[in-house]
C-alpha cells in the first residue's frame, strides 16, 4: 500500500504503523512513517509517539510529541501521559498532566485512566 500510493491517508497509514507495532515490527512501522506523506499531521505523530513508548523508547515518543506542540490535542497529551505510566517515568507523567492543564488542555477519561495508573505506582 506504502509502495503503490494505493488509498493513502493518514488513517491507512496509522493503522499500519500500530499494526506493526503491535506486531513488535518496530522497524517496519518507522519505515512506513517516513515513507508516508503524512509527516506531522497529527494522527500519525499520535500513533508514532504510541509506537515509541511501546518499544521502551520514551525519549523518542517525547521528542516527537514536543515537535510541532500547536498539533497535539487532548489524544497527543493523553498518548504521552501514558506512554509514560505504562514505561514506569510516573514523575513525567504527573507532571505532563499538570502542563497540560496549564496549556488548557482538558483532560478525558482516558487522561485520568493514565493518572491512576501512574499514581498506583507510587511507592509510599
Amino acid at each position: 500500500m506504502v509502495k503503490t500510493g494505493n488509498d493513502l491517508n493518514e488513517y491507512a497509514v496509522s493503522s499500519l504503523i500500530d499494526m506493526y507495532s503491535k506486531c513488535y515490527c518496530f522497524e517496519d512501522a518507522c519505515m512506513v512513517y517516513n515513507g508516508s506523506c503524512c509527516g506531522m499531521d497529527v494522527i500519525c505523530k499520535n500513533v508514532m509517539v504510541a509506537a515509541f513508548c511501546r518499544n521502551g523508547e520514551v525519549e523518542k515518543g517525547q521528542k516527537m510529541f514536543w515537535e510541532g506542540p500547536e498539533l497535539n490535542d487532548t489524544v497527543s497529551w493523553n498518548t504521552m501521559i501514558s506512554g509514560y505510566a505504562q514505561n514506569g517515568y510516573v514523575k513525567e507523567a504527573l507532571e505532563l498532566f499538570a502542563q497540560m492543564r496549564e496549556n488548557g488542555i482538558w483532560w478525558n477519561e482516558h487522561t485520568l485512566a493514565s493518572v491512576l495508573s501512574a499514581c498506583s505506582s507510587l511507592r509510599s
